[in-house]
């Protein structure tokens, strides 16, 4: 059975032939009905989280949709773990309006997340939604409203199509670049962080971490952190630099996301968010890397991550943050 339409089945979106078909393979086979349940459990997990930001008027909430459809199948699933070495969530969140996907990760230097097997090969968000993307090579994206994000290929992830805006902590593989295709131009890494922009000939790129390279027609730059690059019409205008990047993507709003980045550059954007003060007290401690993602969490929920994480021991109040190696 495919499994996208598996999917618009558990949100209410499959046509009355679809669910025919998807009543017929749940009752020819017990594995059928277990993956079906395993899907409903899949979708319920995201649904908790709902990383899409809705207006007044949107379609009903992916919680509703799947506890609609647990209704029928008498289905239900447990909250899961919270903190860890190494802890993954796979979540899918539906709405009538977009099909989003999420996962996230977290690990130290070495200890690998599980893939995020769902397939779903195009993002949409539309007005007043934001959503958060995990691509099955560990690359995590903030969509901004009213952009689209498609999947290409059979390159393990590492190749996408960008309409609109969006957020990227690509994943570090240095034998396969990470590439982006715009209307505007070409973006290719090997792993960094970064905002991209692209409306019909313009594009316009801000670098976080890393360095990006971008390129249209004959013409090339290199933008580096701190860096905004910027194509029109296939032309590269001259590489500036940026004072404070970080007050040019506030709208991503409450989403952080690392990748093998040193705890160090992890503590100065956890300040800049949630505007405490981080004081780490160990040099090696400080070099310790962090990959992973949080979406709309808390400042006492993502410090319990990162800490437990680095293998860190914390001590904190209202402003201040002290870490320390165990």
């Amino acid at each position: 059975m495919d499994e996208d339409v598996l999917f618009r089945s558990l949100t209410g979106r499959a046509t009355a032939d679809e669910e025919s078909a998807v009543r017929t393979w749940r009752e020819a086979a017990r594995e059928h009905e277990g993956r079906y349940r395993e899907l409903s459990r899949l979708l319920r997990m995201s649904a908790q989280a709902d990383t899409v930001r809705r207006g007044r008027t949107a379609a009903p909430t992916a919680v509703a949709l799947i506890e609609a459809s647990e209704r029928k199948t008498g289905d239900s699933v447990a909250p899961g773990p919270r903190v860890g070495t190494r802890i993954w969530f796979p979540w899918l969140v539906g709405a009538a309006a977009a099909t989003l996907a999420a996962a996230v990760a977290w690990k130290v230097r070495g200890v690998k997340p599980l893939p995020v097997e769902f397939r779903v090969s195009e993002f949409v968000t539309g007005p007043g939604e934001t959503a958060t993307v995990g691509l099955t090579d560990g690359t995590v994206v903030r969509l901004a409203e009213r952009s689209k994000l498609k999947l290409l290929g059979a390159t393990g992830g590492r190749e996408v199509a960008l309409q609109g805006r969006a957020y990227f902590a690509v994943a570090k593989n240095k034998h396969m670049p990470f590439r982006i295709q715009t209307s505007a131009g070409d973006v290719a890494v090997l792993g960094t962080r970064f905002d991209l922009q692209a409306e019909n000939e313009d594009l316009r790129l801000l670098v976080v971490e890393g360095e990006v390279r971008l390129s249209a027609g004959g013409g090339k730059a290199e933008v580096r952190a701190g860096e905004m690059g910027r194509l029109i019409k296939g032309t590269p205008v001259p590489v500036v630099r940026v004072p404070d990047v970080g007050s040019l993507i506030d709208w991503k709003g409450n989403f952080l996301a690392f990748q093998d980045t040193p705890l160090e550059e992890v503590a100065r954007e956890i300040e800049r968010q949630f505007k405490v003060r981080i004081a780490i007290r160990d040099a090696r401690l400080a070099k310790r890397t962090i990959t992973g993602w949080f979406a709309d969490w808390s400042q006492a929920e993502i410090m319990e991550a990162v800490c437990g994480v680095a293998n860190a021991r914390c001590e904190t109040d209202s402003t201040h943050i002290v870490m320390r190696a165990r």
